[in-house]
């Protein structure tokens, strides 16, 4: 056989498979191997060799099946591919179309190259790996995980106007999603006006269910950016006990909201180092945290906040025990704006409650100093008009307005003694401010519970800016006439010609009791009306003044 040197060989097709062959020396002699005998050999003692194949397969590129990362073609029948036969798949810079939806399945992870960690529309395909729809593409989500996947260093831009509804990044449609992870993901939606769900875009979305055989639970987002949608994040019943934290939502209509079933509800989620920010004005105003209904024990701390619009929003129906504390930050040139409901100072809209608990020597559980409550709250209903200046509260009279009522514990014959700082916030509109009434004050009943009862009202301090302004006059209402539980009531004056357009409340009080089990507090701990309501003649009998430091025998 003549002498040939493997440089006057004819060039190879690429790519070369792996079952051509080539040229190698072993032990001096010129053997010839299959490309995918060739070897990789790791640093360092104790490693074991294995074919550059197999090396190469521990992770997988979405190119290797024939994505196209151009943004021309249609890469979700490519990447699925890969998906479906890889535990790990990778993601090349790039654009990727996805004309359907992309499903990861169990176990199986999927992150991109990331070199800014975000992305703009006005430099597409320079930030990394993008995955994207347009109006060409199907309705629904880009992507959706099952059970214990994660996605990583990816984009998301959803562009497709209506098809959003189901959420960007969704998890499993019909089956418990447990233990997945979204990280270091940024998304951008296509923001319409509507926030109801019928054509909203939502950013992630936890859909929830009505069954306890399709759950989602301990499902962790971090390190997130959501940009322009109607609702950033959304948890339904069942989505419970996920962590969210170190997001940033921008430009949304709303950014978090929480919406349990009547069957279940949407419970025990921690979100932190969250940051909020719609600085535009928006129709319907932006929301930041939106509590729909049932939803309770969820935890939103360490967040700060600007939107032109609400900081908290809670539904009337089963919302409780959730906490918030975080700061608001709102701009300046549009806090005097008060028909935009801005929720400063204070920024916590559920309630929270605490229980002081400590042993004594027969070893019983009491409640000391009994139970605290605390709850910042909007007034809903007919606010009274704004024109009694004179304060006088009177029965059937549209100045004058019963704004809330404690719970059915609260009622003359319960002796329940408590005391209490009830701030009340009254917003003008048109430039016509916001004023404020802060007072503290305590309810004192006799150790009796035979006839005759005793009991006082003790007013202790007493703030109302302006003085004589336009709080004119602000009431606790015993129930003692009226037999019903005690109240507030209040009748507003000198906002000139513009009418009360907003009252917010902040209320705290501690019960002065005792009981050896402290479920029995939450009977203390709540209200039983936020909607205004007309005072009627015995409502006018119970009433004594809170803009009166002193004490009134009841």
């Amino acid at each position: 056989m003549a002498t040939i040197k493997i440089s006057e060989l004819p060039a190879a097709t690429s790519p070369v498979s792996s079952s051509d062959v080539a040229p190698v020396v072993q032990g001096g002699v010129t053997k010839k191997a299959a490309i995918n005998q060739f070897g990789f050999s790791p640093a360092g003692a104790g490693s074991t060799a294995r074919t550059i194949q197999s090396k190469l397969r521990d992770v997988v590129s979405a190119l290797d099946y024939g994505a196209d990362n151009t943004g021309a073609a249609d890469a979700t029948s490519a990447i699925q591919t890969a998906l479906n036969q890889n535990k790990i798949v990778f993601l090349p810079a790039g654009k990727y179309r996805i004309n359907g939806t992309l499903s990861l399945p169990l176990g199986v992870v999927m992150y991109g190259e990331t070199n800014t960690g975000d992305y703009y529309p006005s430099h597409p395909g320079q930030d990394g790996a993008l995955l994207f729809k347009d109006s060409a593409s199907s309705a629904g989500p880009i992507v959706r995980l099952k059970e214990c996947t994660g996605i990583h260093h990816l984009q998301f831009d959803h562009q497709k106007v209506g098809g959003g509804t189901d959420g960007i990044i969704a998890l499993d449609a019909v089956a418990t999603t447990v233990y997945a992870s979204i990280d270091n993901i940024s998304i951008m939606g296509h923001r319409t006006t509507d926030t109801t769900g019928a054509t909203s875009c939502f950013g992630i979305k936890f859909d929830g269910s009505t069954t306890t055989s399709r759950v989602q639970f301990f499902n962790r987002v971090s390190n997130c950016h959501i940009t322009n949608c109607d609702i950033g994040v959304f948890l339904g019943g069942l989505a419970n006990a996920n962590v969210f934290t170190n997001i940033i939502s921008r430009e949304c209509h709303v950014h978090y909201e929480l919406k349990g079933n009547a069957t279940y509800g949407c419970i025990e989620n921690a979100f932190s180092a969250l940051g909020c920010y719609t600085i535009v004005t928006m129709s319907p105003l932006a929301i930041c945290f939106k509590l729909t209904q049932y939803t309770s024990n969820n935890a939103f701390i360490g967040y700060s906040t600007e939107a032109y619009g609400y900081e908290f929003s809670e539904g009337p129906t089963g919302n409780t025990g959730n906490i918030f504390l975080g700061t608001a930050n709102e701009n300046a040139s549009w806090t005097s704006q008060m028909n935009l409901r801005y929720m400063a100072p204070e920024n916590v809209n559920n309630y929270a409650k605490y229980y002081l608990t400590s042993k004594t020597t027969n070893d019983r559980n009491v409640v000391g100093t009994g139970a605290t409550y605390f709850e910042q709250f909007f007034i809903d209903g007919t606010m009274p008009e704004a024109n009694l200046n004179a304060g006088t509260f009177t029965a059937a009279n549209a100045n004058c307005k019963v704004i809330f009522r404690f719970n059915s514990t609260f009622t003359f014959l319960n002796f329940k003694s408590f005391g209490a700082r009830l701030k009340v916030y009254v917003y003008g509109n048109s430039g016509s401010g916001m004023h404020v009434a802060d007072v503290t004050f305590k309810y004192l009943v006799a150790d009796s519970a035979t006839p005759p009862y005793a009991a006082k009202l003790c007013v202790n301090q007493v703030f109302n800016n302006p003085t004589g302004g336009q709080i004119t006059g602000l009431y606790f209402l015993t129930g003692k006439a009226a037999s019903q539980p005690m109240g507030i009531g209040i009748t507003c004056g000198n906002f000139g010609a513009f009418p009360v357009v907003n009252i917010r409340c902040v209320l705290e009080y501690e019960v002065l009791d005792y009981a050896t089990d402290s479920d029995f507090f939450y009977n203390y701990v709540g209200l039983s009306s936020k909607t205004t309501a007309a005072a009627t003649a015995n409502d006018v009998t119970d009433s004594i003044t809170l803009l009166t430091v002193g004490q009134t025998l009841i």
